[in-house]
């Protein structure tokens, strides 16, 4: 492949681009004015006295649910023994970390509306923040009821008055299916999401926990993810190459604009990586030929499934998309039929690295089955192999990866 043929690949893939316990007490911040509450149920026990720093609870089993301000169990314990200690006091407040990430993490200033703690010394503590960003002018918050996030926060077992940590951000706007806290994943990572976005554009990133991202060219991926005439909120499954992490665990970042100012909606999942998580670069030898395809009904629903010929999935995404439908790279119109399409587009040819054919199958699929009517070919150029599928009625679709062999399984509901 050309050096122009695997730019191209990489650009592709750059635009599709806690602990459980008895709550002891909680605390409410509304407009960050805080009160201090005594939860429902049996009046809480004397509390103990304040433990030294060295009782705090040694790490427990499993990758640490935190990322910010620090993403290790052992960083959080050094920084919870400062804080006892009297050092920065502010980061017992969750509304302060708050403020705090969303400065940091996402160049946000914030309205807080709510700010909730749970649990006990003894089983650990978790916290709920619920914010608006501002956006635009100062003191204007960002329009609408989606612009709400809530920040979930954890402190260590162990403390009688807990450092806070923050282990995931969701918006009204995008809601993440897939996926979710504490999955170990591998590339592509896959997700799925629900969401709206200015210009019809969702940012996704893939971070280790020394900030680095991982996924295509070190940068974001450009989701184009609404191909409905006016815009609305759209369904979408993609799969996310990234490269190797430096650390056991990361984030997943899935965020969209409005056009002014900083983005204002943002979703963050904590997950761990699995061992070889790391995919093959773009267009990198022996990725990922496409093999077969198949087709099939079944009670309650119908099957479109494409093989593969290399170890790991290729980069891909699966949207919702309007006629009218165009060929890359020839231009020419493409017509489907059914009532409502789907795109599906994969960094991947049906032609290797070393110019054989890996698929020659069918380019057109007419089952005409209750849900599936039509899967069409639609692209086949630079490593980017793209299918438009025609769908009759309104039923729900899914995606699932299998492996030996190799295969991304779409479903229709009936």
């Amino acid at each position: 492949m050309n050096r122009q043929a695997k730019g191209r690949a990489a650009a592709i893939v750059a635009s599709i681009t806690l602990i459980a316990g008895t709550v002891a007490l909680g605390t409410v911040v509304k407009g960050h004015t805080a009160r201090r509450v005594t939860t429902a149920g049996p009046p809480p026990a004397a509390p103990a006295p304040e433990p030294p720093t060295a009782t705090v609870a040694p790490a427990d089993a499993g990758a640490f649910p935190g990322f910010w301000p620090q993403a290790t169990r052992e960083g959080a314990v050094a920084l919870q023994a400062a804080v006892d200690q009297g050092h920065q006091p502010w980061r017992l407040d969750p509304a302060a970390i708050a403020e705090a990430f969303a400065q940091d993490f996402a160049g946000w200033r914030i309205h807080v509306d709510s700010a909730e703690v749970s649990g006990s010394a003894g089983a650990g503590w978790t916290a709920t923040v619920v914010f608006r960003p501002y956006v635009g002018e100062p003191g204007h918050l960002a329009p609408g009821a989606h612009q709400r996030h809530v920040l979930r926060l954890v402190g260590l077992a162990g403390a009688a008055r807990p450092a806070w940590f923050v282990s995931s951000l969701a918006s009204d706007n995008i809601v993440v299916a897939t996926p979710v806290a504490g999955e170990a994943v591998s590339s592509p990572v896959r997700m799925e999401t629900t969401a709206g976005a200015y210009e019809n554009t969702v940012l996704a990133e893939v971070r280790d926990d020394n900030g680095t991202r991982l996924s295509p060219a070190g940068g974001s991926s450009v989701l184009q993810v609404l191909g409905e005439a006016g815009g609305g909120r759209a369904r979408l499954a993609i799969g996310l190459p990234f490269a190797a992490p430096q650390t056991p665990s990361g984030i997943v970042v899935l965020s969209a604009g409005t056009g002014a100012g900083p983005t204002p909606d943002m979703s963050v999942v904590r997950v761990r990586f699995a061992a070889g998580a790391a995919g093959m670069a773009p267009g990198g030898a022996g990725c990922c030929g496409l093999s077969h395809v198949r087709v099939g009904t079944h009670l309650g629903f119908d099957r479109i499934t494409f093989e593969f010929l290399s170890g790991a999935l290729p980069g891909y995404r699966v949207e919702p998309v309007t006629a009218p439908f165009q060929e890359d790279a020839s231009g020419r119109l493409v017509e489907v039929s059914g009532r409502r399409h789907l795109k599906i587009v994969f960094q991947s040819s049906t032609v290797d690295l070393a110019g054989q054919r890996t698929y020659a199958g069918p380019s057109d699929f007419r089952p005409g089955y209750p849900a599936l009517a039509e899967a069409r070919l639609a692209g086949d150029f630079e490593q980017v192999l793209t299918w438009i599928l025609g769908l009759n009625g309104s039923g729900a679709w899914h995606t699932t990866e299998l492996s030996s062999p190799t295969r991304l399984v779409l479903d229709v509901e009936h």
